[in-house]
């Protein structure tokens, strides 16, 4: 037989030449299902959660990646600088925030990857930036769901603008 299968609820097995594999589902990103989910915890108030991290803003933008140049990020943020460029009633008024996850740190291009996000932002936050207010604000570190979910609930949007990505875990959650 060319293909010998059988199916059951906890895996499924392929048997070909005489080669079995076996194959299982190993769910990936967040569980929705689960206890300790980050999301049903009690949350901060957006306005708690803007003092905690210093933003003066009534409208929240929010981005969570790997810093990787797959995941459209240095765009994002001149589409940023575009959107407050052209609707300037915005200005002061809407912040977006990236968490970024260092990536393969050691490789030089995404070393330079970082850096080049790095000084997009400050160069934003240069050209608008207010006595209380700035348009971007970068979090460069590994998050916890428990730190990302607040910014989920207080966003008023959310960002996934991935070039080259086949899977992208970020619009999943």
């Amino acid at each position: 037989r060319f293909l010998e299968s059988r199916i059951d609820y906890e895996h499924f097995t392929v048997t070909r030449e005489g080669h079995t594999a076996s194959i299982k589902p190993f769910p990936i990103s967040i569980d929705s299902n689960s206890s300790d989910n980050a999301f049903l915890s009690p949350a901060l108030s957006k306005e708690e959660l803007l003092k905690k991290y210093n933003i003066q803003a009534e409208f929240l933008g929010v981005g969570v990646d790997r810093l990787d140049y797959t995941k459209g990020i240095s765009e994002r943020l001149r589409a940023v600088e575009y959107f407050l460029e052209r609707n300037s009633q915005f200005i002061g008024k809407f912040t977006f925030v990236e968490l970024g996850a260092p990536s393969r740190t050691m490789i030089t291009k995404y070393k330079e990857f970082v850096d080049e996000i790095t000084r997009e932002a400050e160069r934003i936050n240069a050209h608008f930036k207010k006595k209380n207010w700035q348009p971007i604000l970068f979090l460069m570190k590994h998050h916890s769901h428990a730190e990302i979910a607040p910014f989920y609930r207080a966003a008023d949007v959310c960002l996934v603008t991935s070039l080259h990505d086949g899977m992208n875990l970020v619009a999943k959650e």
